[in-house]
């Protein structure tokens, strides 16, 4: 029960303060000369809400069970990149693991990332 608590405080005052304190910190960050930052920092956390929800993600790339998918503080990416070392994704995830290297113009993303996620 605490944590359907924690949910709808965390839901409501999200609802209610994420849109200004978002305008505010883009404006902070373009004044600081760092909006990469800004951007960069929302999309690791959107990749990490992503992650605690990605059941589907998980259907959707392997028949694994035991996978990273559903884990508090890991990204999608390092939830596909250990997949990826232990040869479990199927070819959709394959596919997907392959776009996120397009996307970040890097050779491995996915692996690199899971490798990042257990040197911290």
């Amino acid at each position: 029960m605490k944590g359907f608590i924690a949910f709808v405080c965390a839901f409501v005052l999200g609802c209610l303060l994420l849109p200004i304190s978002f305008v505010y910190s883009f404006f902070v960050y373009l004044f600081q000369n760092k909006l990469h930052y800004f951007f960069l920092n929302n999309a690791i956390t959107i990749d990490v809400l992503g992650n605690v929800n990605g059941e589907l993600i998980e259907r959707f790339v392997t028949k694994e069970k035991n996978t990273m998918f559903g884990q508090q503080g890991v990204t999608i990416s390092a939830s596909l990149g250990d997949l990826e070392i232990r040869n479990k994704l199927n070819k959709k995830g394959l596919f997907l693991s392959k776009m996120l290297n397009f996307a970040f113009n890097q050779k491995q993303h996915c692996i690199d990332a899971f490798y990042n996620l257990i040197s911290k």
